[in-house]
């Protein structure tokens, strides 16, 4: 199913987390495809709309110039032209056009990064909770189920178990209601309810069949509902909860089954999901792994701002051209909050000291579970958030990690990986059978077993594997995939360090946060022990990322 903002091709793109170039041209496309999607905007006298649009310059900055706008506290942008109309809902006649600029398209630097009023910016990847239900076990023993619903088709919500009184409830928003009046309306039959709880489970729940909840759902989930009786009530609760949507994939991993919406078959599921779990028939799910999340990069961020109308800014510039009945007052650059609200508003800009060009080089790999459209708040942030997960093998470093409050939720991504245009991280693993490396994201290795590199070429019968979230030995001929190098599991900066095996993660942590804040020297020697990269042992981490950053030239 696909994202509400990601497009997923079938066959993805791949862009490495240190080229910037890919970075400028998908920015560039992403957000001329996500304007030219832009629906049209009605109110009850007018509609507004874009058309034409185009690029009216080529968008590409020398470094003179890029300094030039530094000195002088400008910004740099690719000049986004259209056409906006303004028509009449009652006669379909156009009242006003004007052709203009529409926004300038921040510019990616060579560097990775953006120049906002004369400020180098950059603007870190961010992971995403998938659309699905996901069950856990809260500290009070109460069983949680959350889902969480795509933006723009539903409200999130959370179904909870009582072990001890074998009861029911939903908590939408402060609300705690009780579930089985809303499976009843939706149309759950008493057999449906005995075959997914048995007799003594309906008995307990009988007593919170209270009708008024009902309209309690109605309240809480329709807006400007009119609906005062039974019957049209439980048909708009029917078509609200069906308009819910889920990922399949997801749901077919925690449900057992692809339901695609939050409907009745969906939600029995949830309780019979919650009821084995109680009894220790199923385990918990693991919000936490790669496999549920998506990746958003700087391209899907921007093109978002514009997809969902950030602010409501278009839906402003409705009212304003509808009071005036004319497009006269429409300002050129008129979308230009939007986009530098990537920068300011989203929880993933931030401004590098620049001390040390591997700073730069840093937060191009940098990852973080913060920010717009992900968790909102520290304080939001559950424990099991911030450990480290199994998934992370050979795509998020397990070394890097914030000295602060963002421990665990700010990570790097390794150095092998690449993003994918469908919003999934990938990463090379040899497969086991046939010796061909290939490119594998989370969800293609969630069920898979994963050996460490020359496993196969041991002695041993069993071999040490990550499956399905935990490290086993298991025969060789059950192994899927191999790790190609423990030195592809780590992010640049820690690939920068000697010797890795022969200290402890927080040394590396710490050598990699020293190598950002080191200060350019005039003379400067090459590191006399250096990494070798595992695919040419001619050449070094040193040689190659110095490249990158600038501080060597072919």
């Amino acid at each position: 199913m696909a994202d509400s903002v990601l497009d997923m091709p079938q066959q993805p793109e791949l862009r490495d987390l240190d080229d910037p170039l890919t970075l400028r041209r998908q920015v560039y496309d992403r957000v001329l495809d996500a304007t030219r999607k832009l629906p049209p905007l009605s109110n009850q006298r007018h509609t507004l709309q874009l058309s034409d649009v185009h690029y009216a310059d080529p968008g590409e900055f020398d470094l003179s110039e890029q300094k030039k706008a530094i000195l002088e506290r400008r910004s740099l942008g690719r000049k986004l032209k259209g056409t906006w109309s303004l028509s009449d809902n009652a006669t379909g006649q156009v009242l006003d056009q004007r052709k203009q600029t529409l926004a300038r398209v921040p510019f990616v630097t060579e560097r990775g990064t953006f120049i906002h009023n004369g400020t180098d910016w950059s603007l870190i990847s961010q992971l995403r909770l998938r659309p699905g239900v996901f069950t856990r076990r809260q500290e009070s023993g109460l069983l949680e189920s959350h889902a969480n619903i795509m933006p723009g088709t539903g409200l999130p919500h959370r179904y909870f178990l009582d072990p001890e009184k074998g009861t029911f409830h939903v908590r939408l928003g402060q609300a705690k209601l009780p579930l089985l009046p809303l499976l009843k309306a939706l149309g759950a039959t008493s057999s449906q309810l005995q075959e997914a709880w048995g007799p003594d489970l309906v008995a307990s729940n009988v007593s919170l069949d209270d009708p008024q909840a009902v309209r309690k759902y109605y309240q809480r989930l329709v807006r400007n509902g009119q609906a005062t009786e039974g019957e049209p009530m439980r048909q708009a609760l029917i078509e609200q909860f069906g308009k819910m949507s889920l990922d399949p994939e997801i749901s077919k991993r925690t449900l057992g089954a692809p339901h695609e919406r939050m409907d009745l078959p969906a939600m029995l599921a949830v309780t019979r999901k919650l009821l084995a779990v109680s009894r220790g028939e199923a385990e918990v799910d693991d919000r936490d792994d790669l496999a549920n999340q998506t990746i958003y990069g700087p391209e899907d961020t921007l093109a978002e701002r514009l997809t969902k109308d950030a602010g409501g800014l278009r839906r402003q510039l409705l009212w304003k051209a509808s009071f005036r009945g004319n497009l006269r007052a429409m300002p050129a650059g008129a979308l230009n909050r939007q986009l530098e609200g990537g920068l300011l508003a989203s929880g993933l800009g931030n401004v590098p000291e620049e001390s040390n060009p591997l700073e730069i080089l840093d937060k191009q790999t940098r990852v973080t579970r913060m920010g717009v459209g992900a968790i909102g708040s520290i304080d939001a942030v559950p424990d099991e958030a911030r450990a480290l997960q199994p998934s992370h093998l050979g795509l998020i470093d397990g070394t890097r990690t914030a000295e602060s409050l963002k421990a665990g939720i700010d990570l790097n991504i390794s150095g092998a990986a690449k993003k994918g245009s469908d919003g999934r991280l990938y990463a090379p693993f040899i497969d086991a059978r046939t010796g061909q490396t290939s490119y594998r994201s989370p969800q293609d290795l969630a069920d898979k077993a994963i050996a460490f590199p020359e496993a196969l070429q041991s002695q041993a019968k069993r071999v040490p594997a990550m499956f399905k979230g935990s490290m086993r030995y298991l025969p060789k001929s059950q192994i899927d995939y191999v790790l190609p190098s423990f030195e592809k599991s780590f992010s640049p900066l820690a690939n920068l360090i000697p010797m890795k095996s022969g200290v402890k993660g927080q040394r590396v942590a710490m050598g990699s946060r020293m190598l950002t804040q080191a200060l350019p020297l005039r003379n400067p020697e090459a590191p006399w022990v250096q990494n070798a990269l595992p695919d040419d042992p001619t050449r070094s981490y040193s040689e190659h990322y110095g490249k990158v950053v600038g501080a060597l030239h072919a």
